[in-house]
């Protein structure tokens, strides 16, 4: 847990597997697994340990929530969608569930369906950057520079990482260039 939380998935990884061979069949374990599998990107493997790990222990939100994410970061969407309505029915305030309703909305071009989601994530959180995030994709989509902007700008305040920073300064400049 301590290399996860340092940010070293790798080093975890290898940590996490080490437990199972030590002590197979602990759901906490398979769900940390997976959680460190998908902050390297590997949503496939993430979703194997994830899944194990609500077999092991019945329904648990935070797996059910960072399997939606690993589902639609896989492209598989339908199951993203499927797993963000199972979290939001066990914790009805999930953000990041709504926001996975709306980011999957978008993907199959329904982008006023992803921004009634994306704008009941933000009621629950509006600190969560990534439902603001996929806002300015929903209003760029729709043709609505201004509100796409401030959408991004928000998203901007809170992002976590220079990855999703330079995502949304390259949409912004797209946008200022208009």
């Amino acid at each position: 847990m301590i290399y996860a939380q340092q940010g070293k998935h790798e080093e975890a990884i290898d940590a996490f597997r080490r437990a199972l061979e030590l002590e197979p069949g602990i759901a906490t374990t398979e769900h940390n697994l997976g959680a460190s599998l998908q902050a390297t990107h590997s949503y496939d493997e993430a979703v194997v340990h994830y899944q194990t790990s609500l077999a092991l222990g019945g329904p648990q939100v935070s797996t059910l929530l960072n399997l939606a994410i690993a589902y639609f970061e896989a492209g598989q969407l339908q199951d993203a969608e499927l797993m963000a309505h199972e979290a939001l029915g066990l914790a009805p305030d999930l953000a990041p569930a709504r926001t996975v309703l709306g980011a999957v909305a978008l993907e199959v071009e329904q982008p006023e369906i992803a921004l009634s989601e994306l704008q009941r994530a933000i009621d629950l959180d509006a600190g969560y950057g990534q439902a603001h995030f996929y806002m300015g994709l929903a209003y760029k989509s729709l043709n609505q520079p201004a509100e796409a902007i401030a959408a991004f700008e928000e998203a901007l305040v809170h992002a976590t990482d220079e990855v999703m920073r330079t995502r949304i300064r390259r949409h912004l400049n797209e946008l200022y260039a208009e």
